[in-house]
């Protein structure tokens, strides 16, 4: 991962290009995609595209933050992230 993150193909697809070879290499019959919708609380950061208000149920508030959807593949006891994006609001919650 931080081999990733240090080089020039950042994204979903880049990501998915550098671990494809890995998921393959696991895939059954048995599979499964898991999507995980997390928030990573920013109280500090100014508000922007990535950094809005989100609603956290762990709070029970709407908090600063920003939102990530990842994707992972599971096969059997195997467990791929295979993708990831931010999630941009295209309505301002103020």
């Amino acid at each position: 991962m931080t081999r990733f993150l240090n080089g020039k193909l950042l994204g979903s697809k880049g990501w998915w290009v550098y671990i494809k070879q890995e998921v393959r290499s696991v895939e059954k019959e048995r599979e499964a995609l898991i999507l995980d919708d997390s928030i990573q609380e920013k109280q500090y950061t100014d508000k922007n595209k990535i950094t809005c208000w989100h609603y956290s149920h762990a709070k029970g508030m709407y908090v600063k933050s920003a939102n990530l959807l990842s994707y992972i593949a599971q096969y059997d006891d195997v467990s791929v992230p295979t993708g990831y994006e931010m999630v941009l609001k295209d309505v301002s919650c103020s």
